[in-house]
């Protein structure tokens, strides 16, 4: 009995060091998005994880509602469906959750080298990240 229970042990050991083992990770929530942004709903739930990973590391668990605002818009931009096309947008998106209201900057431009896809960045406004 003891050279089985061993055995079993063993092979759980070198599972977890050989990086067999699955690690369970939370799955991301959908966050509510108001009216506001010029991109589509899809390219905004791309920034709005960013936005709720952040929250995460400010010790927010439930980011309950985004509102994003525009800042600046180059005159050539253009958003297709899940991604910019052309140019680059600035928006204000103010975070609620976990009674804070969080205000963040988020760039979204056309990424030159990927076509279809989006250079997304994030800062919380007045620094941080």
């Amino acid at each position: 009995m003891n050279q089985r229970f061993f055995s079993i042990a063993l092979s759980v050991i070198v599972a977890c060091l050989s990086g067999c083992v699955v690690i369970h990770k939370e799955p991301t929530r959908p966050v509510k998005m108001e009216k506001g942004s010029v991109v589509d709903l899809r390219t905004q739930l791309d920034a709005a994880e960013l936005v709720w990973h952040s929250m995460q590391r400010l010790g927010c668990r439930q980011t309950d509602v985004i509102y994003p605002e525009i800042l600046e818009k180059t005159s050539d931009f253009q958003a297709g469906t899940g991604y910019v096309i052309k140019g680059q947008v600035k928006e204000r998106w103010v975070a609620h959750g976990c009674n804070m209201k969080v205000p963040y900057i988020v760039d979204l431009k056309a990424n030159k080298q990927n076509e279809g896809g989006t250079d997304i960045y994030i800062r919380r406004e007045g620094g941080g990240s």
